[in-house]
């Protein structure tokens, strides 16, 4: 019964809070390369599913963090580069580092956060994949 009330309370508090957007933009440059994306809120479960994102498309979802209501999104990016598994939206972290709009972008070398200034302040090196026996 908790989780109802407060899936009710998210949803009545939705319209007096700004929505966060995620964005993602693959950039990888040549073309072909795509990128899997799978993100989850690991508080409250919302679980966004396996996206396949092109070179130069973009992916991205919407939620509406408020007093009661404090997602952190941990996702899973997969490439030809490698993999990445990384907490791209912490609340605590990100309400005030990115706001409305929290900007991702995927290149070859590293993934990059954007923040609300348009600089990268968080990046994260690609991981070769894990072996399999």
């Amino acid at each position: 019964m908790e989780g109802k009330a407060n899936n009710h309370t998210r949803r009545a508090l939705s319209g007096l809070y700004p929505k966060t957007h995620i964005q993602f933009q693959n950039q990888l440059g040549d073309g072909i390369s795509q990128v899997l994306i799978h993100c989850k809120d690991v508080n409250y479960g919302d679980d966004k599913g396996d996206q396949i994102v092109d070179d130069a498309q973009v992916y991205e979802f919407r939620f509406t963090p408020n007093p009661f209501y404090y997602p952190v999104f941990y996702c899973h990016f997969s490439s030809r580069n490698g993999v990445i598994n990384e907490k791209v939206y912490n609340y605590r972290r990100d309400y005030k580092r990115c706001f409305k709009h929290c900007n991702y972008i995927i290149h070859n070398d590293a993934f990059y956060g954007i923040n609300g200034n348009g600089d990268a302040d968080l990046i994260w090196l690609w991981k070769p994949p894990p072996k399999m026996i």
